[in-house]
């Protein structure tokens, strides 16, 4: 039986717990697996978990990648703050 949408994407966001981090000082966005404590490989600080899930990521085009950590930078400027 072929797998339907919705499994794959269970498959891919619970089963390989495949997260989105974003750097909140540099903007970098980084894909890891399984972590919860990840570091930013351009400023070595510490990432915060997007609330983007993987197969979002793996929908978007090259430009919005790039733009996405600076958009979520603005989004969640308070939070960074304290």
């Amino acid at each position: 039986m072929p797998l339907l949408k919705m499994d794959l994407e269970k498959r891919c966001e619970v089963e390989f717990m495949i997260l989105v981090y974003v750097c909140p000082f540099c903007k970098e966005v980084r894909i890891v697996s399984r972590r919860k404590e990840v570091n930013c490989l351009i400023c070595n600080r510490e990432m915060v978990l997007s609330d983007l899930t993987f197969l979002e990521w793996t929908q978007m085009t090259e430009s919005q990648r790039k733009a996405y950590g600076v958009l979520w930078n603005k989004k969640n400027r308070h939070k960074n703050e304290s």
